[in-house]
Order: structure tokens, then sequence, then C-alpha cells
């Protein structure tokens, strides 16, 4: 009804990006509604934040029986699009079949860092374990910030190993 009688835009950008913050980062529920818009400004080439494509693959990943027609092209556009700008989530490997490009990812382990608080570069400190030996130190490594505070780190494990990690952000004081 808002747009309807002629409402911003720009504040319905806003409002579904807030949305999707809550979807994806604080694990909150979304409306089917809000995804749907998402989907149509997507589909009509309006703009959304990289953060509302990212919840509108996740909700689809999700809710694959429930998809409307046109979901599985604009899955394969964004897939494609994540995939270009390096973007290893792990929704894309719940779409194998429709995104081959994205089958490099389906033996990795993924490790997902979501930060509510001020975006500043995250590290991964991490060790793989294998049978008993427990004294191997920990490597760190700089987590690939993708947007919004949401950070990943991908690591193929073979049979038995074990990741144990832990991650800081800079500027982040606390015990660990």
């Amino acid at each position: 009804q808002y747009m309807r009688e002629g409402g911003s835009w720009e504040l319905v950008g806003a409002f579904l990006h807030r949305c999707a913050y809550g979807y994806v980062v604080q694990k909150q529920p979304i409306h089917t509604y809000m995804i749907q818009v998402i989907g149509q400004l997507l589909r009509g080439g309006g703009k959304v934040s990289d953060l509302c494509k990212i919840a509108w693959m996740e909700y689809n990943a999700r809710n694959r029986d429930s998809a409307d027609p046109g979901t599985e092209e604009l899955i394969l556009r964004l897939g494609n699009e994540f995939l270009r700008r390096g973007w290893a989530l792990p929704v894309l490997v719940r779409f194998g079949s429709l995104l081959p490009e994205a089958a490099f990812l389906e033996d990795k382990s993924f490790v997902v860092f979501l930060s509510e608080g001020p975006e500043a570069p995250a590290r991964l400190h991490y060790r793989i374990l294998q049978g008993e030996d427990v004294n191997i130190d920990y490597s760190s490594v700089p987590m690939n910030h993708i947007c919004e505070g949401i950070y990943t780190a991908s690591f193929l494990l073979f049979a038995g190993e074990i990741l144990q990690y832990f991650i800081t952000q800079d500027g982040q004081e606390g015990i660990i």
C-alpha cells in the first residue's frame, strides 16, 4: 500500500535491507512477502543491497518447494555473481544442481562468522587435528569479508580430521 500511494523506493530498499540483516545476521524470521519483493526487484532490474541478495538466496535454499516461476534463473544469476566476486558461501552448495560452477565448494567445510559489531577485519585462528595429536600450533588467516559483517573461510578436511578454531576481530577486546 505504501508504494501504491507514491512511497519512496529508497525507504523501501532500506527497510528490505534491515529485514535481510535480521534474517541473515541475526537469524530472525523474515516474512515471505519481503523475499517476494526482493525477488521482484531483482527480476525487474531494481537495485537491492548485497545483503538482500544473500537473504533471497538463503530463503530459497531453505524453501525450494515454494519457489515461484523464474526462481531458478535468478538463482543461477545471483550464484554466478557471487562466484565472480569470490564469495565462497555455503548457500551456493545447496544449489549444486543449478550451479555447476560451484561444484568446487561441495567438499569444503565452512566457517561463517556473523559480526554484529562494527565492521573490522576478522581473523580465523585454526588447527587441523588428526588422531590423538593435539600438540599442533594454530595457524592464522584473514577471513573473507562478504558484506555487512559476514565473514567466511573454507577448508578441505579429510576423513578423521577435525578443525578447531577461534575468531578474533581487529579492535574487539574480550576473552576468547
